[in-house]
């Protein structure tokens, strides 16, 4: 993953915890409730949408896989079938996840799967696009492939 890539996703998981991405309440002046996927703040209540909750499952469940590679990259699989599904919405970074997915595969030894999917990030224009493709050389050649 590029030093840039590595940034984004790093800062996209700070903005998450810092409470940028989350459905419950990030002060206890709230009130939330789940089931209709409403919060009170600010004397009104904001519907939350269904695409956000689905993000932040999503990240909770980044958050819970940890280091297990097979758990990190159902995550990121679904992240970015989500992200394509939507692809007119910019809070996706696709780029930078899909390196996040192709590392896992590496770690995993599921080198076709990581090449398709930098393959397909830089064919649909996202990412660094060269770059991406360089890294994954790289890292390939470290291992022998």
């Amino acid at each position: 993953m590029t030093d840039a890539a590595a940034r984004r996703v790093t800062r996209g998981l700070e903005r998450r915890r810092a409470g940028a991405y989350r459905t419950t309440p990030p002060c206890p002046g709230l009130d939330w409730r789940p089931e209709i996927g409403q919060r009170y703040g600010r004397g009104v209540w904001l519907r939350v949408s269904e695409l956000e909750q689905r993000i932040n499952e999503i990240m909770d469940w980044m958050d819970a896989a940890g280091e297990d590679h097979e758990q990190r990259a159902a995550a990121v699989e679904e992240y970015l079938r989500l992200a394509y599904t939507h692809r007119d919405d910019e809070q996706f970074d696709v780029g930078a996840w899909s390196q996040t997915l192709a590392d896992s595969y590496l770690a995993l030894g599921r080198v076709p799967d990581a090449v398709r999917t930098i393959r397909d990030a830089t064919r649909r224009g996202y990412g660094e696009g060269a770059e991406m493709l360089c890294d994954l050389a790289e890292k390939l050649m470290r291992l022998g492939h």
